[in-house]
């Protein structure tokens, strides 16, 4: 698709499916997300900082801009937000899900984040789970062993499953496997 080609159109049920999830924006799925290069000036226009590792262009997640479910720039959206479908999605628009289990997928992991986040609030964004994981269970200094013990569990049974469900490439590191990409959408 080029840069210019309109978006196709989103199916009803993916559009519900959408507004009812949000977690491709707010941080829980990925860190970060693409920035074309000639959107730039645009996505700082927007209030959101871009950033170039190597040579790829990228703006933090959250998004400042996703509010209950739906995007206060939707119309205005950037090149990856209005081409990115998450593997869910794709389940649905193929028909191998219906959106009664599409929905009911993002409750459970709606649920799964909420555990997370009432063990550790900063542990609802995939960046700070990421650096959970790769400090170990016993890695992190402060609470008692068996509270930390416990968020690396939840915090990793959540990224499986979000790995499973809903991200296109694994973001799960275990060790002797192929690295994972840098948690982008």
């Amino acid at each position: 698709m080029s840069d210019n080609a309109a978006p196709a159109p989103i199916a009803p049920d993916a559009s519900a499916l959408c507004v009812s999830c949000g977690l491709c924006c707010n941080g829980v799925l990925f860190t970060n997300a693409r920035a074309e290069p000639h959107e730039v000036p645009a996505v700082e226009a927007a209030g959101l900082a871009v950033s170039q590792v190597g040579e790829r262009l990228q703006f933090a997640l959250p998004c400042r801009h996703l509010d209950d479910g739906s995007c206060g720039i939707y119309e205005q959206r950037f090149t990856k937000c209005r081409t990115f479908r998450c593997a869910l999605l794709k389940r649905l628009d193929s028909g191998e899900v219906r959106l009664d289990e599409a929905q009911a997928t993002v409750t459970r992991a709606k649920q799964m984040v909420a555990r997370v986040a009432a063990l550790d609030p900063a542990a609802a964004q995939a960046a700070t789970r990421a650096k959970q994981r790769a400090a170990g269970a016993d890695g992190a200094p402060g609470a008692d062993p068996a509270a930390r013990r416990r968020l690396w569990t939840e915090s990793l049974a959540l990224d499986m499953f979000l790995d499973r469900m809903f991200r296109n490439r694994s973001m799960v590191r275990f060790p002797g496997r192929a690295a994972p990409d840098e948690g982008d959408r």
